[in-house]
């Protein structure tokens, strides 16, 4: 693709003409797509992780699973083609003004436009099934008015999702138009369409922020474990903001030209209520997961921690006998230490009175006598834990 000259206009033509005082830029123009790289990076690393420790928790650790489960998987499964899809977008000119796109980019551009539609309504209907089915087996024991409501909202949210898509699949007659404008046909007026997808799903979020809290009020619990509770599903109100934005860019925007730069916004938003999304439903199985597994994370830290410790004490004591001269001791500093502390001898006892403590008798036989014992430490974890071994060298005198 060549560019034109500083100051000449473009070899190419530009997707949109200028406003008044501005030259196009094909080179370096202004663009969103670094912070919109970051932030979708940010999306698929924290949907991925999230999925797959709840995969692992309802699977291998509780072993009780369901369609919940089941439907989470299929949304995140079809948030990595939805990921890609935006991805692509970036080098057609998305997050770019459409006066800074060569006119050549413009059909590819409308394409993902079209792909990222067509995945957007199932993913998303996908995903608030996955929650109203884990909404179900939360908070509705029985078949009440809760069960039923939340299967009517369930039925009505995913009817009206589905319509969607169909009506953006065949948006234009014959379909090829919906990507290039100048194909003859018709096609929807698709401003209209996005806002009031954007009216919908701003409601159907309000409502599933709106539910839980209220279930999570009624509980018989204490305060603070109620405000534990709600605060997993406050991620809801992430959802629910990025609807408020995407409707607000909709509506902002409406009659705009400039669709690489405006639609790219909408679809941004339509990113973030999707994650938020999916967050929601996963995060309800992290706190079993963190049960388990933080009690032994913390054990490892601390047995590497006085494995540090005890090395560094070795090495610091080896450099420190190597600096004077070696001579028998009748008791050791660190014996003197440790005496007031339970310990086990390494082997049996075989002199007759065991209730004198060792360290208070005097061995008939040779001049020096080495004794090993096994200091069991300090608290109840020690004893449950690793051993350690003093060396204990006493200095005796014949009787």
């Amino acid at each position: 693709m060549s560019a034109s000259p500083a100051g000449a206009p473009p070899v190419i033509p530009p997707g949109l003409p200028p406003p008044p005082g501005v030259v196009p830029n094909f080179v370096n123009p202004y663009s969103i797509i670094p912070s919109l790289k970051g932030v979708n990076i940010l999306f698929i690393i924290l949907v991925t992780l999230t999925t797959l420790v709840r995969t692992y928790t309802r699977f291998f650790l509780i072993k009780s699973y369901g369609w919940s489960d089941y439907t989470m998987i299929l949304a995140w499964l079809a948030f990595i083609p939805f990921f890609v899809v935006s991805w692509s977008a970036y080098q057609y000119g998305a997050g770019v003004h459409q006066w800074d796109v060569p006119i050549t980019e413009l059909i590819s551009f409308a394409k993902t436009g079209y792909i990222f539609e067509g995945i957007y309504h199932p993913l998303i209907a996908t995903t608030k099934i996955s929650i109203c089915l884990q909404f179900i087996n939360i908070f509705t024991p029985d078949r009440g008015g809760k069960f039923w409501t939340i299967v009517a909202f369930m039925v009505i949210n995913t009817s009206y999702l589905m319509a969607c898509f169909f009506l953006s699949i065949f948006q234009c007659d014959p379909r090829a138009k919906a990507w290039n404008p100048l194909l003859p046909g018709k096609c929807l007026n698709y401003d209209h369409f996005i806002i009031s997808t954007g009216v919908f799903n701003m409601v159907s979020d309000l409502l599933m922020l709106l539910f839980p809290l209220f279930c999570i009020l009624n509980l018989q619990m204490s305060r603070d474990r109620k405000f534990g509770i709600s605060a997993v599903f406050f991620v809801g109100i992430l959802a629910l903001a990025a609807s408020i934005l995407r409707l607000v860019f909709s509506v902002k925007n409406e009659g705009s030209l400039d669709q690489t730069f405006t639609l790219t916004q909408v679809a941004e938003c339509a990113i973030g209520e999707v994650t938020a999304g999916i967050l929601v439903g996963n995060l309800v199985c992290l706190p079993r997961f963190f049960k388990t597994y933080y009690p032994k994370f913390m054990s490892l830290l601390t047995l590497y921690s006085r494995g540090s410790r005890s090395s560094k004490a070795a090495h610091d004591s080896e450099n420190s006998s190597g600096a004077r001269k070696h001579t028998p001791k009748s008791e050791s500093t660190e014996y003197l230490e440790l005496k007031d502390q339970p310990y086990r001898p390494a082997f049996p006892q075989t002199y007759s009175n065991p209730t004198k403590h060792a360290a208070n008798r005097t061995v008939v036989g040779s001049p020096q006598k080495t004794q090993t014992f096994l200091n069991e430490g300090d608290n109840e974890g020690d004893r449950n834990g690793v051993w350690r071994s003093v060396r204990v060298e006493q200095s005796v005198d014949h009787v």
